[in-house]
């Protein structure tokens, strides 16, 4: 049985199912005020494989995939979940910070293929990958931080996920994932993808997707083969058509050639870089309505709460995938600096 709880942002007591409030200091249990139990607890979980819940306690046994903190600082946070369909969650992500003066921050969010073999591995491999890559370039100062640092990136994690020799699994194809990863700073974001994972930058004035899917909905589209209506009425609409891993090629090669995308954008407001695997996006009718999203939030939540109600949000859309955003509240830019 699928056991789902809401845990008090007030005091983290975790609530009986079906409760609105908390019994212990009356605060109302919805988002964002509240979010989903981080599931299972119990210091040996016991679980199976099929059910992937606890038979201690119930809950589901949850494995963020989450590669590092999922939380640092006010303005930097990642959050995932598995989703309420899926017994295993193939989608992975990391953040980081460069820590000599905590200026460029790394966000990396991976979907492994659900048709491929050992995705929730390929898309683990790939996320800590990417960050690590980036963080040392990162390293290196602004410079060094360009749009071919985040496709050395990609190529470092679809390396990884080639080269780890993932186990195949009965009826599925080989191991594969969609990628997308940033480096923030105040008055720079620079984004790197491959696949239908996206990043959005929302600010007081405007609501832009940063990325450009590589499915076949879209080429269909960008073509003009076929128009919206009629691409997305098709059973292979939001099918991918490129990806990191060994799905990628033939089978002729140990690491098939990629071709990541990349983009710089220098924006001179305050705003908010978001991440996100399609669990979310999949319910948003445009880069306008997760605008609304966020700023239903209160205005002094930190990132690690817009994260977490944006996952709510997808979880209470119906939950069929699993979802993982990451965010980035990034300053206006000083020029007096």
């Amino acid at each position: 049985m699928n056991v789902t709880t809401l845990v008090c942002s007030s005091c983290g007591t975790t609530a009986a199912p079906g409760s609105r409030f908390c019994e212990e200091d009356g605060t109302r249990l919805t988002a964002p005020a509240a979010t989903r139990s981080p599931g299972c607890r119990c210091a040996t979980p016991n679980d199976s494989e099929e059910s992937g819940f606890c038979e201690t306690c119930g809950l589901r046994v949850r494995v963020s995939q989450i590669q590092g903190l999922p939380v640092l600082g006010p303005d930097l946070a990642i959050a995932t979940d598995v989703g309420k369909r899926h017994y295993r969650n193939e989608d992975a992500g990391a953040i980081g910070c460069d820590p000599k003066d905590g200026a460029s921050w790394v966000l990396v969010v991976c979907d492994g293929v659900s048709s491929s073999s050992s995705s929730d591995r390929a898309a683990a491999i790939a996320a800590v990958t990417a960050r690590a890559a980036l963080l040392d370039a990162a390293r290196s100062g602004p410079d060094a931080v360009a749009e071919a640092a985040l496709a050395e990136a990609i190529q470092a994690a679809h390396r990884a996920v080639c080269e780890a020799k993932l186990p195949a699994e009965p009826g599925k194809d080989p191991p594969g994932a969609t990628i997308v990863t940033a480096v923030a700073r105040p008055g720079e974001v620079v984004v790197g993808w491959l696949g239908d994972s996206r990043a959005y930058w929302l600010s007081d004035q405007d609501a832009n997707l940063l990325t450009h899917d590589d499915s076949w909905i879209v080429e269909q589209v960008d073509s003009g083969a076929l128009s919206l209506e009629q691409a997305s009425a098709a059973p292979s609409a939001h099918a991918i058509t490129h990806c990191i891993g060994p799905l990628e090629g033939d089978g002729s090669e140990a690491v098939p050639a990629i071709s990541p995308h990349t983009l710089r954008v220098s924006p001179s407001t305050a705003g908010t870089l978001i991440l996100c695997s399609d669990g979310l996006w999949n319910y948003l009718a445009d880069p306008e309505s997760l605008v609304t999203l966020v700023r239903a939030t209160p205005p002094e939540a930190d990132a690690e709460v817009i994260a977490t109600s944006l996952v709510q949000y997808a979880l209470d859309a119906g939950g069929v995938d699993n979802v993982t955003v990451a965010v980035a509240r990034l300053p206006q830019l000083d020029f007096d600096s």
